[in-house]
């Protein structure tokens, strides 16, 4: 963790979403120069091991920027799991993409722009 070289930025699906969220956390919490510039989660789900309440709170929000994207007919990582993760970031610097098909990363134009448009943010 106190390499920063790779903290510019982060995308994490799955269980690689939970981990980068994890990060997140524990970057901004950690008095090392880390900075991570914006994360982008694929159906994403928050960690349900009590030893990362206090990263993944409700309470103490992860301020860095962030994209959620999940699809609406997902039945590997349900919406609501997604959506539980997407509660752990501050709601002033995460994006929401949601799409009405299942466990993927969508490629239909609305979704494609939308993941580009945040991505352009931080070029």
């Amino acid at each position: 963790m106190k390499d920063t070289s790779m903290c510019g930025k982060s995308k994490g699906h799955l269980k690689g979403a939970a981990m980068a969220a994890l990060l997140c956390g524990e970057l901004l919490n950690d008095e090392t120069s880390a900075d991570p510039r914006f994360v982008m989660m694929f159906s994403g789900f928050r960690s349900t091991d009590k030893q990362h309440d206090s990263v993944l709170s409700d309470v103490n929000k992860i301020q860095v920027p962030s994209l959620h994207v999940f699809g609406k007919a997902d039945q590997w990582v349900l919406p609501e799991r997604s959506l539980g993760l997407l509660e752990c970031f501050d709601e002033n610097t995460r994006e929401l993409v949601e799409h009405e098909r299942g466990h993927l990363v969508p490629t239909d134009a609305e979704q494609r722009i939308k993941i580009k448009e945040f991505i352009g943010k931080f070029l």
